[in-house]
């Protein structure tokens, strides 16, 4: 298909909308202040939610030049339903490539965060950013095949 490059371009730049500020809130590069008696997780579920549904507006219309209304939509979609299973897969993905680096380098995982912590922040970060597009981007392809435009004209009643 034509548009595939395109897409799979757009998805991964929706997907980095989505888990950069993730990877920031995670490591604490920056952080939410709670304000007494609120639980900091529901802050952090919100603007996730938020950043999704920024996310598929943006998908929706960066997509809608190249692809007909309706496939558009239907990737929109499939990126806003699957998008948080997709961030959760990716969650394992960071974890097994902490296992992986603390496997290869010969530390533990405390001693690497402490010593070269970009090194293991880094590499998980970007395992969670390709789990996340290629998981969306197979999804969004499946549905894509789905929703191709039909030739046939709707019949009106006259």
């Amino acid at each position: 298909m034509r548009n595939r490059p395109y897409l799979l371009l757009t998805i991964g730049q929706a997907a980095l909308m989505v888990i950069a500020p993730q990877v920031a809130f995670t490591f604490r590069l920056f952080s939410l202040r709670a304000t007494q008696g609120s639980n900091e997780g529901t802050l952090r579920s919100v603007v996730f939610l938020g950043l999704i549904a920024l996310a598929t507006w943006w998908m929706f219309r960066k997509l809608q030049p190249r692809y007909s209304r309706r496939q558009a939509k239907a990737l929109a979609a499939t990126f806003l339903v699957f998008s948080p299973i997709s961030s959760i897969a990716a969650y394992f993905a960071w974890a097994i490539g902490y296992g992986k680096i603390d496997e290869l380098s010969g530390y533990r995982l405390t001693d690497l965060l402490a010593d070269r912590p970009f090194f293991g922040l880094g590499t998980s970060s970007v395992a969670m950013f390709l789990v996340v597009v290629i998981l969306d981007f197979a999804v969004c392809e499946a549905v894509l095949r789905v929703a191709r435009p039909t030739t046939d004209t709707p019949k009106t009643a006259a």
